[in-house]
């Protein structure tokens, strides 16, 4: 992509910039194709910030379910639970 493209263009909520990844940049980058990351976006397991017609993931709500998802993980463990 270019810089011309609005795919590359940041997205802001509330005038707060919200680092994201286009949904083509995305599914490249995890070996996915587009549509699989479309579905799950729509199937809520992916963050997704609408911005016009263009859809971007939303790196920093992942990253915090990445995480909190690996501290009940972490938890889970250390108690003797099954993971």
């Amino acid at each position: 992509m270019n810089s011309l493209n609005p795919a590359n263009q940041p997205a802001f909520a509330n005038g707060i910039f919200l680092p994201q990844m286009s949904v083509k940049a995305f599914a490249k980058a995890q070996s996915m194709s587009e549509e699989s990351v479309r579905t799950q976006i729509r199937l809520g397991n992916l963050p997704a910030i609408k911005q016009g017609k263009y859809l971007y993931i939303n790196m920093v709500a992942l990253n915090r379910r990445c995480a909190e998802e690996h501290e009940r993980y972490t938890r889970s463990v250390a108690q003797g639970g099954a993971a």
